[in-house]
């Protein structure tokens, strides 16, 4: 979810718990697993499960009534702070789904310099959100939680290719499927539209 420009979303740490507050009932009410989520100043970024195809998009509509309102009354604001609407990507299980997780915890730790903006602490073990879903590919990086956190922290020291960060985020604001093609065709057919971008250039004519 992306900020207008100019907008801050944010007015220091107590709205931050604000819009968690919201997202957690929201989440809940929903049925919505969140996974990780960053909390900057010109964007949220969340990875999230939905039980349903439509709960991410209820989860964000809930958030603009029970955060949006609140902020707009205290800010003496109104309209919605959103540059345009939510993208999101349907990911295939396995190394995205883990390369997505640390693109969001980067970008809550980054940002600041520090992890309190987002779910990295969550993950590096140094805090505990009770309320965020574990995921198989964090649990798979090790055998016991110290196991789990110093692999973790590994990945975020090395970060991600600057080609697959901008990867994850363009299909996410483009609201495209990433996985192998079978999987990207399959999302295709259950969506009924187009799951990827087509090739750029005519066709090739057949033999």
């Amino acid at each position: 979810m992306q900020a207008s420009p100019g907008v801050e979303l944010f007015d220091g740490r107590a709205d931050r718990q604000r819009l968690l507050d919201a997202l957690r009932q929201a989440a809940t009410q929903h049925h919505v697993a969140v996974h990780a989520y960053a909390l900057c100043q010109s964007q949220v970024l969340l990875l999230a499960t939905p039980d349903e195809s439509a709960g991410v998009a209820r989860v964000v509509q809930d958030l603009g009534r029970r955060w949006v309102a609140t902020r707009n009354r205290r800010a003496g604001q109104v309209g919605s702070p959103w540059s345009r609407r939510y993208g999101a990507a349907i990911l295939e299980p396995g190394g995205d789904v883990l390369d997505a997780l640390v693109l969001v915890d980067l970008w809550g730790s980054r940002e600041f310099g520090d992890v309190e903006h987002g779910s990295a602490a969550h993950h590096l073990g140094r805090s505990r959100v009770s309320w965020l879903a574990p995921l198989r590919e964090y649990w798979a990086l090790g055998n016991t939680p110290f196991d789990r956190e110093l692999r973790y922290a590994q990945l975020l020291e090395a970060g991600l290719p600057e080609h697959r960060s901008e990867q994850l985020t363009r299909v996410a604001r483009s609201s495209w499927a990433l996985g192998s093609p079978a999987f990207v065709a399959r999302v295709a057919e259950q969506a009924g539209r187009p799951a990827a971008p087509r090739r750029r250039g005519r066709p090739r004519k057949s033999p």
